[in-house]
């Protein structure tokens, strides 16, 4: 997913996001920075619909301007082991047909 610059555009996305999960709660393990320009280290501790816990380590680095509003965030983490049970239940992906296929121009 590319970066989100619109509030309506990141509204959306999380209110896609949060329903994907039962709860979370943060523990900050390490803030630098000032009151302007921030980095975080967290453990986030999920619980997934199911009921079962999952933690993340992420990391965030935000910006804000001189009235305090966040004008930047950017968060990096792995969600995957947040949804991999869940998708491990999903029924197999059936292989596309010669017409769904096509050429990015990548060759590995």
């Amino acid at each position: 997913m590319g970066p989100l610059q619109a509030e309506a555009a990141i509204v959306a996305m999380l209110g896609q996001y949060w329903p994907t999960f039962a709860g979370l709660r943060h523990d900050l393990v390490t803030i630098l920075g000032n009151d302007q320009h921030f980095m975080l280290e967290a453990l986030n501790h999920y619980t997934r619909l199911d009921g079962s816990p999952v933690t993340l380590r992420a990391v965030a680095i935000t910006a804000r301007n001189d009235a305090g509003k966040v004008i930047s965030a950017r968060i990096y983490t792995d969600t995957s082991p947040l949804f991999n049970r869940w998708l491990a239940e999903l029924p197999p992906c059936r292989e596309p047909s010669a017409g769904h296929l096509f050429d990015m121009g990548t060759r590995v």
